[in-house]
């Protein structure tokens, strides 16, 4: 959802204000320490055929600690623990992610709980609101009478388990580059991912091609499959992602697309789409158009808005729950 935004975090929704300091590692070591955060505050008006009122507010706050230290010899090497409030009151503080990194000429190694290496590459999403965030569809997936849908949702091709893993990740190979990830727990099958993007400029214009691949490797294996494509020309900017999600039962369809333009430094505004259908189980369908817009008040400090249009299809029941929501922050 949209959110009132103090500091900043992965979807540069937000402007990172960071606080270095020196301080003694293990020995004679040495390493810069960076503490940032970021609180987010919003709400979001929904209006549909639901019976139950569904508006709310909604919050997070996050802390991120990491530092690094470079070598003599330039390799390069750090760690990072991400802190994440959950939402409502006095909610619990999770370490959401920790791990540590190797870097240098010959790429990035990666070892911890952190995403798979195919998200590093998830292309597509521009602008900003409901839509581009990803993680609210529209505020609640629900049909008419208030039934969860069934394998639809906004960004259920990423976010999966950040279970202990090791990853790569490649130095930039003529604007090409690759990651892969190996995740085994001892009691699951491997988790594989691999991912790919090329960025570079084609008739003036700068592109990025992405996608990935995921694989859990259980009998009912969750896997999936993503490719997006971005253009940036001046200050506009579209995208377009397409995202297959199977998991032995269900198999979600997705796509997402945007065009977003910097009207100046301190706003932008964007209109996009997503859709996203169960082709197996339920025949569940989810349909989103939207505007937003992005005001940043100053340093570390923004107010996002959007308006989005909704349509929930309940395939085993037949009913449609349309409505929208208005979010502010």
């Amino acid at each position: 959802s949209a959110a009132l935004t103090i500091l900043g975090d992965k979807n540069m929704r937000k402007v990172l204000l960071a606080t270095t300091a020196l301080v003694a590692m293990t020995g004679a070591v040495s390493a810069d320490v960076a503490i940032s955060g970021s609180y987010e505050f919003g709400y979001n008006s929904v209006s549909d055929d639901q019976t139950a009122d569904t508006s709310d507010y909604n919050n997070n706050a996050e802390i991120h600690v990491s530092f690094s230290s470079i070598t003599d010899s330039g390799l390069e090497f750090g760690a990072k623990t991400e802190f994440d409030q959950l939402e409502g009151d006095g909610g619990d503080v999770l370490a959401d992610e920790n791990s540590m990194y190797i870097s240098g000429d010959f790429g990035k190694i990666v070892m911890g709980n952190n995403d798979p290496a195919d998200e590093s590459f998830a292309t597509g999403a521009v602008g900003v609101g409901l839509i581009a965030a990803a993680d609210d569809f529209q505020g609640n997936l629900t049909g008419a009478n208030g039934t969860t849908l069934v394998g639809v949702g906004s960004g259920m091709a990423y976010g999966h388990d950040d279970m202990t893993k090791v990853s790569y990740f490649s130095p930039n190979l003529g604007g090409f580059s690759f990651g892969f990830s190996h995740a085994d727990d001892s009691t699951n099958e491997t988790d594989i991912s691999i991912g790919f993007a090329w960025s570079g400029d084609i008739a003036g214009s700068s592109v990025t091609i992405g996608g990935g691949n995921y694989d859990d490797g259980e009998s009912t294996a969750t896997e999936v499959t993503h490719m997006g494509i971005t253009i940036s020309s001046g200050d506009v900017s579209l995208g377009f992602n397409n995202a297959v999600s199977k998991d032995g039962t269900n198999e979600t369809v997705e796509n997402t697309y945007g065009i977003a333009y910097t009207v100046n430094d301190q706003l932008t505004v964007s209109v996009g789409g997503a859709s996203a259908e169960n082709d197996i189980a339920s025949g569940d369908e989810v349909q989103i158009f939207g505007v937003g817009g992005s005001y940043t008040v100053a340093s570390g400090l923004a107010v996002a808005f959007g308006f989005d249009s909704f349509e929930n299809t309940d395939g085993s029941l037949s009913t449609t729950n349309e409505g929208t929501v208005a979010s502010v922050a």
